[in-house]
């Protein structure tokens, strides 16, 4: 079982559903606004997984890898998108794009992912 896990998305929906789908996964399940809210939490805990929107960090994707390389580098980090997998890899610059959930709203998908990463 994950200790602790962090979502962040900028949709209150993603982040509630994301939320319940992990509640028997993790033993607490924070979520985040947008880059402030994500960066002010993983300063002050410690995350075994962080679920984050692509969508919600992609105008700030250097800053955001920036702060994961500087300050996460114990921690899975893992985006959430809708897009098909040629169109992620396309705006991560990801030839893999393999540490991402293409679905993120289907409970299966998701908790095989976590259950492959733990």
């Amino acid at each position: 079982m994950l200790v602790r896990v962090l979502i962040t998305s900028s949709s209150k929906f993603f982040r509630e559903a994301l939320k319940f789908i992990l509640h028997n996964r993790a033993e607490e399940v924070d979520t985040a606004l947008d880059i402030g809210e994500f960066k002010k939490l993983t300063s002050v805990n410690r995350y075994d997984l962080i679920l984050c929107d692509l969508d919600c960090v992609f105008d700030h994707i250097d800053e955001f890898r920036r702060w994961v390389e500087n300050n996460l580098k114990d921690t899975r980090v893992v985006f959430f998108s809708f897009d098909p997998p040629e169109i992620v890899r396309e705006r991560l610059g990801d030839g893999n794009a393999t540490n991402y959930i293409n679905r993120p709203l289907d409970p299966e998908q998701v908790i095989e992912f976590v259950k492959r990463i733990n």
